[in-house]
């Protein structure tokens, strides 16, 4: 009986299920999140640490702090300014990477601005129709203009 029980609590050591959502007009995270977060907004500021993933969707965004996990976000003008510490998948009008990203960078866009501050540690997919590489990529590069469409 007790080896079942510590062999259950090792194979499911977490049924609770602890991400957050929160939507609305504007969203402005200001107090560290423990875990992973899902944010829908026309507007949306991240200006405290996440440990966990991140998923965002909205009109104008801005990360200014740390995420540990992925991040994937989808908007209109998106700025990324906090260190990432995995990957980043990311789709919008205007996106400007201004952090440490601890993984691989994907990014389908319209204009993508990667700044000199900015270091990839892995690979950097791009699509999109004007990208602008200003800084440090440690793995392969891959960009790609799309053209054509409809």
């Amino acid at each position: 009986m007790r080896a079942s029980i510590l062999l259950s609590a090792l194979l499911f050591p977490s049924l609770s299920f602890q991400a957050q959502f929160q939507s609305g007009d504007r969203v402005e995270l200001t107090e560290p999140y423990p875990d992973d977060i899902y944010i829908a907004a026309g507007e949306i500021q991240v200006r405290a640490p996440i440990y966990g993933d991140c998923v965002i969707a909205g009109g104008n965004i801005s990360i200014n702090d740390s995420i540990s996990g992925d991040l994937m976000v989808g908007g209109g003008d998106i700025t990324i300014r906090g260190t990432i510490g995995d990957d980043i998948r990311v789709a919008g009008g205007t996106i400007e990477i201004d952090s440490e990203v601890m993984d691989d960078l994907i990014v389908f866009g319209g204009k993508i601005n990667v700044t000199e501050n900015a270091v990839i540690h892995g690979n950097v997919v791009s699509y999109g129709g004007n990208l602008t590489m200003d800084g440090t990529v440690l793995g392969a590069m891959k960009a790609s203009t799309v053209s054509g469409l409809g």
